[in-house]
């Protein structure tokens, strides 16, 4: 939702230009969060199975294993491309590119909070069937990339999308612990 919106936005408030430095930059955040993001796919039919057979340790146990895991590769690779950002855009776009090496830094520290609310929404809040919790979240978060957007954009272009993409999930990922709290 976010991704298209801002892209809309951009094309709105800013130019096409902009639009393909947005779209060069979240490229690679793509990749990178599919990386990060594939356990909770895969956990979902287990954690959804101790929920239903009573087994709320063994429940709280997994979720504690995929949070930790999805930090600790989440974190490093954040990190790690946050540093070597204009050598990655180089290497996927080109030298025509540079101007969007500021979108990338930013948008990389999306998939910290984007792979953790994998983790709370598609895991936690869907197996313990609160799944109008994450639609919540996610009604939020666009409300908040919106807003964001019309300040952000008009003064930085690409980078503000971004900026607003990437608050925008905290906002999500706060409101999602907010709804586990009682786990």
């Amino acid at each position: 939702i976010y991704t298209n919106l801002d892209t809309v936005m951009l094309g709105f408030l800013k130019d096409n230009t902009e639009v393909g430095y947005y779209n060069a930059a979240i490229k690679l955040k793509y990749i990178l969060l599919s990386l990060v993001s594939s356990l909770g796919q895969v956990l979902l039919p287990r954690m959804s199975y101790f929920v239903q057979s009573n087994k709320m340790q063994d429940f709280l146990q997994t979720m504690k294993k995929s949070l930790n895991f999805t930090l600790a590769i989440s974190i490093p690779i954040t990190v790690f491309f946050v540093i070597y950002s204009f050598e990655a855009m180089m290497f996927l776009a080109g030298d025509g590119y540079v101007s969007a090496v500021s979108a990338m830094m930013v948008i990389t520290v999306a998939i910290i909070p984007n792979g953790l609310t994998g983790i709370l929404g598609t895991q936690v809040l869907t197996s313990i069937e609160r799944e109008k919790y994450v639609l919540y979240s996610v009604i939020v978060g666009a409300v908040t990339d919106f807003i964001l957007n019309l300040f952000f954009i008009p003064i930085m272009g690409a980078t503000g999308a971004a900026l607003a993409t990437v608050v925008c999930e905290f906002v999500v990922l706060f409101m999602q612990i907010y709804f586990c709290r009682d786990l």
